[in-house]
């Protein structure tokens, strides 16, 4: 997994064989929106409508085992875990969890994960992280 940070909230995500890029039309202006799209695999922004998962029963996917495995890369999924809180899942990564508000509760599978507290109240977003899932 490989994140590069734009400003704000705006960021490419390397994950799963895959390239995302969250909020494209929030980036900074000095950054050239057709070169920060080039070569995504998908676009999306956090406010967008995502298919939702409940936080507290959700589990990440195993990677499948080589003789199930398909040609590409596995399928990267998208998921809206709470009003202020997208979910980047893919079998055989840590889950990655990109809050810019309160986190609600989160089943075990949190400790695995990995989180990114991003937009304007971040010492708040952080601690509600940090009641969530501990250091």
């Amino acid at each position: 997994m490989k994140l590069t940070w734009f400003g704000g909230t705006t960021m490419r995500l390397h994950i799963g064989g895959a390239m995302l890029v969250v909020d494209a039309d929030g980036a900074p202006a000095q950054i050239d929106h057709t070169e920060l799209l080039s070569g995504a695999d998908r676009a999306f922004a956090l406010d967008e409508d995502l298919p939702a998962v409940d936080p507290a029963q959700f589990q990440p996917r195993r990677p499948a085992a080589l003789i199930e495995a398909g040609d590409g890369p596995p399928e990267v999924r998208v998921y809206r875990l709470a009003a202020a809180a997208v979910l980047v899942e893919v079998a055989g990564e840590p889950p990655l969890i990109i809050a810019t508000g309160a986190v609600p509760h989160i089943g075990r599978w949190g400790r695995d994960a990995v989180f990114v507290v991003a937009g304007g109240e971040l010492e708040a977003t952080a601690a509600s992280v940090l009641e969530q899932v501990g250091p």
